[in-house]
């Protein structure tokens, strides 16, 4: 197990090809990065900065030493990409997602990947290649329902932030009806309001409301914890919120 000392001590030690420490399999050079891990969690400043640099070279070369272990390699282009991701190094993220997607052999992983993809071009404004993006998992019919749920939640989210409204409902409303988890269902109902709400039908967002609780009705009663889990996100939908101040300014601008 490396110390923080022992990372402090990395550049003077006896390194192989890209400055990475050689383990005896992929699944201990996986194990080797994921310490690295560890330490750059616990580092700060610029010692944090340098922590995350080594952890991703650690997980770039379990690939360049195994290329034949692919569920290693992929896993660690994958966590490479999220540590990438959560620095706001985004570019370098998407081509460690991107190299996760290449190298997988796992429909899962390949999915997450994708989705992550998707995710951070979304980020970069980069709107067309996250459809794209999105649009590859919804495709995948090997993909668990999961992921082809969250790939086409998040392509309606694509098409409101390209002030396409009308596409935006369109998908959601396709979602509601393939979707099998209730709380899916929630999330879209919430988005459907809230795009009644910009449109400045307040009646016609109240009664999305009314459709969503007649949509859930059995999850609505079921004495387990999702039946919980979807009450208190139904109690909890944050256009409830925005309608209320729509009402409150519809009000107000009546009495002036």
């Amino acid at each position: 197990m490396l110390t923080l000392c022992a990372l402090a001590c990395l550049p003077l030690m006896s390194f192989k090809s890209g400055g990475v420490e050689r383990q005896e399999t992929a699944r201990e050079q996986l194990t080797y990065a994921a310490q690295l891990r560890q330490l750059h969690q616990s580092a700060h400043g610029k010692a944090r900065e340098a922590a995350r640099e080594a952890t991703v070279k650690a997980y770039e070369a379990v690939h360049e030493y195994y290329p034949r272990a692919l569920e290693e390699g992929a896993e660690a282009y994958f966590r490479a990409g999220e540590l990438q991701r959560a620095a706001g190094e985004l570019k370098e993220a998407l081509r460690l997602f991107e190299a996760a997607t290449r190298v997988s052999p796992s429909t899962a992983v390949c999915a997450r990947a994708m989705l992550q993809c998707g995710h951070v071009q979304r980020r970069l404004s980069a709107f067309r290649k996250a459809l794209a993006s999105y649009e590859k998992v919804m495709r995948d019919k090997h993909a668990a329902p999961k992921y082809r749920d969250r790939a086409t939640f998040w392509k309606a989210r694509v098409f409101l932030l390209m002030h396409r409204e009308e596409d935006a409902r369109r998908v959601f409303r396709g979602l509601v009806n393939a979707t099998e988890d209730p709380l899916t269902v929630v999330r879209v109902y919430d988005e459907l309001v809230l795009s009644a709400v910009r449109e400045g039908d307040l009646e016609w967002a109240a009664g999305i409301i009314e459709e969503c609780r007649s949509v859930l009705e059995d999850p609505l009663r079921e004495e387990t914890d999702l039946g919980r889990r979807v009450r208190n996100a139904f109690r909890h939908m944050r256009c409830r919120a925005r309608l209320k101040e729509a009402i409150i300014e519809r009000r107000r601008a009546r009495m002036r």
